[in-house]
């Protein structure tokens, strides 16, 4: 009787499948988790460059004419309109005023009326040049 020499297994296990799935998934996780943060971060920056950009247009209206008043109500419009819960408002000083846009953000992504909403603020002080001193 022939006995045919024992061939050597080839291939992969079923347990070695699984584990390198369950490696690949706990990757993926991590990723999604990666996407998830880059995207908050991302809502985030765009929500305080719109601020930034309303309070320089302010800044630049009032460099321009000198006046607030007549121009306010539109900007404060136009700032509920472009930022969740935006408000703007104007402290006038006598040698400078200052522009500060306030703006609601959610800490987590669901519709819920329960998730904690929290309030972020840009502000922006303009000197006036007629109080700058004369030479």
């Amino acid at each position: 009787m022939i006995r045919c020499p024992r061939q050597r297994q080839q291939g992969v296990t079923l347990i070695e499948v699984l584990i390198a799935m369950l490696v690949l998934s706990i990757g993926m996780l991590g990723l999604a988790g990666l996407y998830l943060s880059a995207l908050r971060a991302s809502q985030d920056m765009h929500f305080r460059v719109l601020a930034s950009l309303a309070a320089e247009d302010m800044v630049e209206h009032i460099r321009i004419t000198g006046d607030v008043d007549d121009y306010l109500i539109e900007w404060q419009e136009d700032l509920e309109h472009r930022l969740p819960g935006g408000r703007g408002e104007i402290v006038v000083g006598s040698d400078s005023h200052v522009v500060t846009v306030t703006w609601e953000q959610r800490t987590r992504w669901m519709d819920d009326p329960d998730v904690d909403v929290s309030r972020h603020s840009f502000s922006h002080e303009v000197s006036l040049w007629s109080t700058l001193p004369q030479q």
